[in-house]
């Protein structure tokens, strides 16, 4: 009975230690320590000692409210265009920074033919962004972003502009908001 369960116990630490991110010490009651793949023999009480190990993971997911186009003809106020969903599990925390590709302190909308331009502002969870020098740290995380059920934290982005467009040509006007997350 013995033997069939030493080879049983053989079969599932040749499994669990085929797991990249899983390590196994076992020990027996002798004063000599095994080392790896190294045969125990019999004993009255064996211990194993599980290790594993969660990797850092950090990344952002975008969802998109589907607006092609703004019509920038018209004055809006806290237009949400997208949700950001936050994921990190660094104990010590992240940040997440927005970039403008056309603004310095607030988002720019620029044609990329005629010389119009149109400011405009922006709130990243509801807060409103204030860009230094074209970029801003939106998100300073203490601890991890992950809620009970998986999830990371979700942010609306909400754009807010005056409408100027009787001194715009017809034409397409854009930015470039480039958001990163980094673990701390």
């Amino acid at each position: 009975m013995q033997n069939t369960w030493l080879r049983g116990a053989r079969g599932l630490l040749g499994a669990v230690a085929a797991c990249s991110l899983l390590s196994i010490d076992a020990y027996g009651q002798s004063p000599h320590q095994p080392t790896q793949g190294e045969q125990i023999g019999a004993h009255s009480t064996l211990q194993i000692r599980l290790m594993g190990e969660v990797p850092l993971t950090c990344g952002l997911l975008m969802r998109a409210n589907g607006n092609r186009g703004i019509d920038i003809s018209k004055t809006a106020q806290d237009k949400s265009v997208g949700t950001v969903e936050e994921i990190c599990n660094d104990p010590d925390g992240y940040t997440v920074t927005v970039t403008t590709k056309n603004g310095t302190t607030s988002g720019l909308l620029k044609s990329d033919t005629t010389k119009g331009e149109m400011a405009y502002q922006f709130k990243y969870g509801r807060a409103a962004v204030t860009l230094n020098d074209k970029s801003a740290v939106v998100t300073d995380a203490t601890g991890p972003s992950l809620t009970p059920s998986g999830r990371g934290v979700s942010k609306t982005i909400e754009i807010s502009f005056t409408s100027s467009s009787r001194n715009l040509h017809a034409n397409d006007y854009n930015d470039t908001l480039t958001f990163t997350i980094a673990s701390k």
